[in-house]
């Protein structure tokens, strides 16, 4: 029976070994496709840093949990040899009923010896059992199949994700380094570009309206309205923001007959329109930036004035 049981003790070491690598295989073919999902997802809807940090450990959690239940149920695989014999009975059922008692008497022949009619039976059970056994290969027991499919899956998530590098690799960089680092600046390329059309040195009457108008220059798509946000600064430079939607504009540029015109009106507000014209102040800055889709401009500083007045007319 000791070749028997060195095949046992073989199937049992193979057995948690291909459990351990097919553990291991089941994680990383579904944390790959995962990884690209999740890189396409922030490309599409460009994820504010709080909200990749949360998925991120969620996903970790997730990932730990399940490694530390499977990888260690699949570590702690050791049953005894009685229980592969068991297991070997019902791949040859010419062996059944006997080859786990026949294991487990040549493997502790001492708790058999006594009576005599006991020891005897043991070892005949055992020369039975030998010879029966002598071309027996109890190494069928391990299954190959579900471990070779989960690495298979493994290679080909890898696959998919080394090609996607390869054909992206400034995207992919961009992509890793937002999710492993969640609250750094690492930004994808803007899909759209919006650019002021008011001069930065445009001075408004504080008793007229104030023109502003923007264009998009890069991504317009058909619909898309643009966001304007304002705000007149105190004497403490200080204001509060406030903002105003609004709809493409007929295009009047004739240096430019494609591009997209935004256009919006806004009224100074009445007490800084007071303070300017009655000479309280000299001038006040309005602040402006623009937004449509992914960007946004940067602060445009305007200037607030009472209208100069005539003195005389030669």
């Amino acid at each position: 029976m000791q070749h028997i049981a060195q095949q046992l003790r073989s199937v049992r070491r193979t057995g948690r070994l291909l459990l351990v690598v097919r553990r291991l295989a089941q994680l990383v073919a579904v944390l790959l496709p995962l990884a690209i999902l999740l890189g396409l997802l922030d490309y599409a809807l460009r994820m504010p840093g709080p909200m990749r940090l949360a998925i991120g450990l969620a996903v970790l959690s997730l990932a730990g949990v399940w490694l530390f239940t499977r990888l260690n149920r699949a570590l702690r695989f050791w049953p005894s040899l009685a229980e592969l014999a068991l297991r070997a009975e019902r791949l040859y059922p010419q062996l059944a009923g006997s080859l786990a008692s026949a294991v487990e008497f040549s493997l502790s022949p001492q708790g058999y010896a006594e009576p005599s009619s006991t020891a005897t039976m043991a070892k005949t059970a055992v020369e039975e059992m030998n010879e029966k056994t002598k071309d027996v290969d109890v190494k069928r027991m391990v299954k190959l199949k579900p471990t070779v499919q989960a690495c298979l899956l493994a290679m080909l998530a890898a696959l998919v994700l080394v090609a996607i590098v390869a054909a992206a690799p400034q995207a992919s960089a961009t992509a890793a380094q937002r999710w492993l680092a969640p609250m750094g600046d690492a930004q994808w390329p803007k899909v759209n570009e919006v650019q002021s059309l008011t001069p930065d040195d445009a001075v408004f009457a504080a008793d007229g309206k104030v023109r502003l108008r923007a264009q998009v220059t890069r991504g317009w798509t058909e619909g898309m309205r643009m966001t304007v946000q304002y705000r007149v600064l105190d004497e403490a430079g200080e204001g509060d923001w406030q903002s105003v939607r609004v709809a493409e504009q007929k295009n009047d540029l004739a240096s430019a007959p494609d591009a997209r015109i935004y256009e919006a009106m806004l009224d100074v507000p009445p007490q800084v329109a007071r303070s300017l014209m009655a000479g309280q102040r000299s001038s006040a800055t309005l602040e402006v930036r623009y937004s449509a889709g992914d960007d946004t401009t940067d602060v445009q500083s305007l200037t607030l004035a009472a209208r100069p007045e005539i003195a005389s007319v030669v």
